[in-house]
């Protein structure tokens, strides 16, 4: 698991991945992208953690479906946003 440089005990984070597969952008259904990035997670062995894609469709956007709450990083673990307004 990543466990980023600069977190103290009890911190929390949340993190993004970037697939190396893609989709097509055609689905109008949120969960199509989501059971997506879910899949790619569970190919590399990290699909115990419930991942959401950072994407929109006409009936949810990517603000709510990938809910910022607290810091966020990357898988190398460098620092990619603060915050919700970072993100």
């Amino acid at each position: 698991m990543i466990l980023p440089a600069d977190l103290s005990l009890g911190d929390t984070y949340q993190l993004v991945f970037v697939s190396s597969t893609t989709t097509t952008a055609q689905s109008s259904d949120i969960s199509y992208y989501n059971s997506f990035v879910q899949a790619a997670a569970a190919a590399t062995g990290m699909g115990q953690i419930t991942w959401h894609a950072i994407a929109s469709t006409p009936a949810a956007d990517a603000t709510s479906n990938a809910l910022v709450s607290t810091r966020v990083y990357d898988m190398n673990g460098d620092l990619v946003a603060n915050d919700y307004i970072d993100f």
